[in-house]
């Protein structure tokens, strides 16, 4: 949901889910900028070059991102399905 969808949307969030629309808004508009920023210095920069280098040392593949609490928490939750798996000692 973005910050112009429609007063019933809007009427339906709590203070928590709107403070994170909030922040998702501006966060998406400082990824957009600096987008436009790179691309603007990279077409004066390119443009003063004598000669272009290679696409392929431009377009360099990123590296996948790894995400931290996501692996902490599947290990947290193996761990309590090795716990209550076993059987009782009643």
């Amino acid at each position: 949901m973005g910050l112009g969808s429609d007063l019933d949307a809007f009427l339906r969030l709590t203070p928590r889910l709107f403070d994170l629309a909030v922040k998702a808004q501006a966060q998406a508009r400082r990824t957009d900028d600096e987008r436009s920023i790179t691309a603007a210095w990279n077409t004066a920069a390119l443009g003063r070059m004598k000669r272009m280098p290679p696409l392929a040392k431009l377009l360099k593949p990123q590296e996948p991102q790894v995400a931290r609490k996501a692996r902490h928490w599947t290990k947290q939750l193996a761990a309590w399905q090795r716990v209550l798996s076993r059987p009782s000692r009643t």
